[in-house]
């Protein structure tokens, strides 16, 4: 068996693992991905469809966050309309497990989701989705101001360029981006313009955190990837990065994502007016819509280089943020 194949033989086996606190009898249990968490299909005997998440290494989040994203998801299930996954909890009543992971023995995070049918969107983005997607978020952002945390909430606040870096949290993701480690896939030149972006975009932050009206729990990480479509109707996925933050910040993550063509100014109208059906349009989006995408670059590129994940990745970076600068950011 080759190397890959052993690990996936080793993932299956702490997938059934962690089934064992669930009441359900399993029937097939299958690997999907291993990217920035463990994800498998799991299929019951009674015919009913899973989707099993364990948190993977690589991601800063402890059982105290995962529980937290349940507990707002589970106040989005029954406030606002929204479709969302749907968690099944474990025979001792919680929604969140935990596991151990193989040779070192460390606890990881575990939840059952019922199957969501249909494929993501993806790169296959149209106006219509567009529409859709900016209704869903601004949806989402009306009724988070209605979420009252329960006892033991705790998620990160998008108060700083590099969020996973806070070490009030159990697990801390490096700022590598600084480096000199990382000479090799980082030139001098960039690494000063990355300097420069971050100094900019913190500025952006501190003004905007500086009036906490407004501040909310935001999904964090809506692009087109986590959100799927069954017959017509939008269903937003992965909640595992939401976080304390604008309605900004999620906007910019969406428009981060969207391709750098013709197309991209008749997608971001068309969010826009699907926005505007639930909400008004933030008025701060003029003055700082540039910055949190750049930010969301410095960010994800961080993350990138932390996981040996760089590739070209920096290159683009560099593109953009370039491009954000001249244009006074």
């Amino acid at each position: 068996m080759s190397n890959a194949g052993q690990g996936v033989a080793i993932l299956l086996e702490l997938a059934r693992k962690a089934l064992g606190a669930y009441p359900v009898a399993i029937k097939r249990v299958a690997f999907l991905a291993n990217h920035s968490n463990h994800l498998f299909r799991v299929d019951a005997k009674d015919g009913g469809k899973y989707a099993l998440r364990i948190t993977s290494p690589i991601e800063c989040h402890g059982i105290d966050e995962v529980r937290s994203e349940i507990a707002f998801l589970e106040f989005v299930r029954q406030h606002a309309g929204l479709r969302v996954p749907e968690p099944l909890r474990a025979r001792n009543g919680r929604p969140v497990s935990a596991v151990r992971m193989p040779g070192t023995g460390e606890s990881r995070p575990s939840v059952l989701f019922r199957w969501i049918a249909g494929t993501e969107v993806g790169s296959d983005i149209t106006d219509e989705t567009m529409h859709m997607l900016g209704a869903c978020t601004a949806s989402l952002h009306v009724h988070a101001m209605h979420f009252r945390p329960p006892r033991g909430f705790r998620i990160r606040k998008l108060d700083r360029v590099f969020t996973y870096s806070d070490k009030k949290f159990p697990m801390v993701e490096p700022i590598v981006l600084f480096d000199a480690a990382f000479g090799d896939e980082i030139s001098p030149d960039q690494r000063r313009l990355f300097h420069r972006a971050t100094r900019a975009v913190q500025r952006h932050l501190d003004a905007m955190f500086a009036d906490r009206d407004g501040l909310r729990v935001l999904h964090n990480d809506l692009h087109f990837y986590n959100v799927r479509m069954c017959r017509g109707r939008m269903h937003l996925i992965d909640f595992e990065d939401l976080a304390w933050g604008y309605p900004i910040q999620d906007i910019a993550t969406t428009f981060n994502e969207l391709p750098h063509d013709g197309r991209r100014r008749g997608f971001i109208r068309s969010y826009m007016e699907g926005y505007a059906t639930i909400a008004p349009w933030p008025r701060d989006a003029a003055t700082h819509l540039d910055a949190m995408m750049a930010g969301r670059c410095l960010m994800l590129l961080n993350w990138r280089l932390a996981n040996n994940m760089g590739g070209s990745y920096q290159t683009t970076v560099e593109r953009q943020l370039r491009k954000y600068l001249a244009r006074g950011l």
